[in-house]
């Protein structure tokens, strides 16, 4: 690997694609410094770019990548029996239900990778209950709370911000 300018001549034909619209078909991005941030589709897709000046985690950002049509999970599925609120003031995860008789309960938090990177609840759940998993293990990122009840599965998107 070597070393690529962005903004000579002999630019790099990706940044090329990301930065002209004759090519990308959507937009000029002149990229002026570091740290531009451009949104791709998971068909490949040039979709926005963000200055230098935008953070990384803005929530332009996240809320792009957390959004159905990118991941593919749909959010508050109708009569759910579980509700997942991420509470980033507090640091903390909440999972609460009400049930009408004893279930499985499994709980669990994904990172982007695909990794189980913590277990919350592994047990029997009946009537009403609340959740809380504190997040301070966890490092500023995208996860995914993923929640089996008997022979329902939900998946709730969370951003932890720090």
């Amino acid at each position: 690997m070597k070393k690529i300018s962005i903004t000579a001549p002999d630019t790099a034909d990706v940044y090329k694609w990301l930065q002209r619209q004759d090519l990308n078909g959507v937009a000029n991005a002149p990229v002026t410094w570091n740290f531009n941030k451009f949104c791709i589709d998971e068909a490949g897709h040039w979709v926005r770019h963000f200055d230098s000046n935008i953070a990384p985690f803005d929530t332009a950002i996240t809320n792009w990548i957390l959004s159905p049509s990118v991941t593919g999970i749909q959010q508050n599925i109708p009569n759910s029996p579980l509700a997942v609120k991420m509470d980033n003031a507090q640091q903390l995860i909440q999972v609460s239900s009400s049930l009408n008789h004893p279930s499985n309960l499994n709980i669990f938090i994904v990172n982007l990778q695909g990794q189980v990177v913590s277990k919350i609840y592994n047990g029997i759940a009946n009537g009403s209950f609340a959740i809380n998993y504190p997040t301070t293990s966890l490092t500023q990122g995208i996860y995914f709370v993923h929640a089996e009840i008997d022979n329902f599965s939900k998946t709730e998107k969370i951003v932890v911000l720090k």
